[in-house]
């Protein structure tokens, strides 16, 4: 399921499948960093996507939390644990923040949420194709992560 319209209608309707949260976070660099940040940006946005394809009917696809690479302070690890508790009561057993950003490694005790960190893969200047087989090979990598938590339910 995706944040939309027709998703939401669907998720409302088979809400006790739905268990799982997906929330990118993706930084935002507007100096020396930008096109390293917009192709983390990129990577993790067809990632999710695609994760979201490979469990449809299990897990929502949230909007991304875009902040400032600069600001990942206690403060944004307090907004993603509100959003990890308001999730939990809405009926949500599970969420994950997905990330290219590696300075979340260094908070991902603090979180209410499971961290994926994947290391960012240019992808500029990929074909189209290539590019969603690849990402498609790096999901298949990822899945036996969200299966272990499923499993410890």
């Amino acid at each position: 399921m995706i944040w939309n319209g027709r998703d939401a209608r669907l998720y409302q309707q088979e809400k006790s499948f739905i268990d799982s949260a997906v929330i990118p976070l993706l930084p935002i660099d507007f100096g020396n960093e930008m096109r390293r940040s917009a192709s983390q940006g990129e990577y993790i946005q067809l990632f999710s996507s695609c994760l979201e394809k490979q469990f449809r009917g299990r897990i929502m696809l949230f909007p991304a939390i875009v902040y400032l690479s600069q600001e990942i302070t206690d403060e944004k690890s307090s907004l993603l644990n509100r959003w990890s508790d308001l999730l939990h009561e809405e009926g949500f057993m599970h969420l994950f923040f997905i990330t290219s950003d590696a300075n979340w490694k260094s908070r991902e005790s603090q979180l209410k949420g499971t961290l994926i960190w994947l290391p960012a893969t240019p992808m500029e200047d990929m074909d189209d194709s290539f590019k969603y087989d690849f990402i498609e090979n790096q999901v298949k990598q990822y899945v036996h992560k969200i299966l272990e938590k499923w499993e410890k339910q």
